[in-house]
């Protein structure tokens, strides 16, 4: 058989047993979510509605509404704004504390002298220099307010000092990633090239080339960051019983094996051509004792099949090439 012939022989196996010859190609590639993992990144899962953060690594998350801001929120309090992805945090800051006292001051003291009486959380306030008579008075708390509004006032009994809520409000909120997290979700961190799978939880990252990958394996990926496609290199490219390559050669349906069977495997990532044997055991799995052949069918100018009773081999492998 020739070069040219054995060409007629593949196409024909390729039509017969599609998959196996020639089938290795790189896929068109699969759109894939990109995140820049920083220290300090955070992107939101909207289908967990929780709020991952990376430092070295992401963390756990923490969970977070996507409600409207909800009623009497605390420092720090977050929601995430799902339709303008937006994460708006609540905030308050207090002034630096007007030192006061905490006992009735004497005589003279001027308009607007204040104290604090601690033990009914009473803050006074002169309204007539001099004199104590219809000042106002306040009752205040002693421990700093969770949701204060703005002008509200808490004295703290250890400094004597009386703190002023200046602001108290949601911020503007800061443009953050999301993420749609539910099995077999898949991201791409394009700092540390790595891409992310998710089944209950993200696994740990494998790092991927960013550039097309020479000589590829089956399985082998990269990934196209311009485009943020992910490619994956398929050679599906199985075994094929001897027996079926020599029906459309010989017509010779022939197990050249009594007890074993002889297999054949075009690689076409590097055009070579494998035969193995070996024999199935009961569970119907191929278990190979030995790969016999493997050479670069670029080089082959013939290949011919003898019956065993005609060879002169002890071994009678039934293929000379």
């Amino acid at each position: 058989m020739t070069k040219e012939q054995l060409d007629i022989v593949l196409d024909e196996l390729e039509a017969q047993f599609p998959g196996y010859y020639p089938n290795a190609r790189w896929t068109a590639g699969t759109l894939t979510e990109t995140i820049t993992a920083l220290n300090g990144s955070t992107y939101f899962d909207e289908t967990n509605n929780k709020l991952y953060t990376f430092t070295t690594i992401w963390d756990t998350g923490v969970a977070i509404t996507t409600n409207s801001p909800k009623i009497d929120p605390v420092n720090s309090d977050m929601w995430f704004d799902e339709t303008l992805d937006l994460l708006h945090e609540y905030f308050v800051i207090w002034d630096a504390g007007e030192s006061i006292t905490d006992t009735i001051p004497v005589t003279p003291f001027p308009i607007g002298t204040k104290w604090f009486d601690e033990s009914i959380n009473t803050l006074y306030t002169a309204i007539t220099a001099d004199t104590w008579t219809g000042a106002t008075e306040l009752v205040i708390q002693d421990i700093q307010p969770q949701t204060p509004a703005v002008d509200e006032q808490w004295f703290d009994e250890n400094t004597n000092l009386l703190y002023t809520c200046t602001v108290s409000d949601w911020d503007a909120g800061t443009p953050t990633d999301t993420i749609t997290a539910v099995s077999g979700s898949t991201y791409f961190d394009e700092t540390n090239n790595k891409f992310y799978t998710f089944t209950t939880v993200w696994d740990a990252g494998t790092v991927l080339p960013t550039s097309e990958i020479s000589n590829p394996i089956d399985t082998n990926r990269w990934f196209d960051e311009l485009l943020d496609l992910l490619f994956t290199y398929v050679d599906d490219a199985g075994w094929l019983e001897l027996t079926q390559v020599a029906a459309i050669i010989l017509a010779n349906n022939e197990n050249i094996y009594p007890d074993k069977t002889l297999q054949v495997n075009f690689d076409d990532t590097y055009e070579l051509v494998y035969l193995r044997k070996g024999a199935y055991n009961s569970e119907g799995i191929f278990i190979e004792d030995r790969i016999t052949t493997v050479l670069d069918y670029r080089l082959v100018t013939g290949i011919e099949m003898y019956r065993k009773e005609r060879m002169k081999s002890a071994y009678k492998i039934g293929k000379q090439i």
